[in-house]
């Protein structure tokens, strides 16, 4: 059995798919908690109140490759690309477990 089954079996995400769950949690907390105003600024809502994309983030333009690396750039590509239901969870437990079952179905 692979490492990959065994994990699945055992209803853990690999290592890349739990990074990225920490990543979406961070996220979440970041946009429907207060925090602090230096996280605040590294983040702004891509459009206005009310169109399709009212949850999108607006990303930073990379001018290097390994600024994509960086939270502010990832996890703001990560937050987009999440499924609007899950973005909209009304509380952490239930966007913890929206998350966790979509990227296991990942795996």
């Amino acid at each position: 059995m692979s490492t990959d089954q065994k994990l699945k079996r055992l209803e853990i995400l690999q290592l890349s798919y739990h990074l990225q769950f920490n990543k979406a949690v961070f996220m979440y907390k970041l946009i429907r908690q207060p925090c602090p105003t230096y996280l605040n600024n590294m983040f702004y809502s891509a459009s206005a109140k009310g169109s399709r994309q009212e949850d999108h983030l607006k990303l930073p333009r990379p001018r290097v490759d390994i600024f994509k690396a960086s939270l502010s750039y990832s996890g703001g590509l990560f937050w987009n690309s999440l499924p609007t239901t899950i973005k909209n969870a009304q509380s952490l437990s239930v966007f913890k477990s929206s998350l966790f079952r979509l990227l296991a179905s990942r795996q």
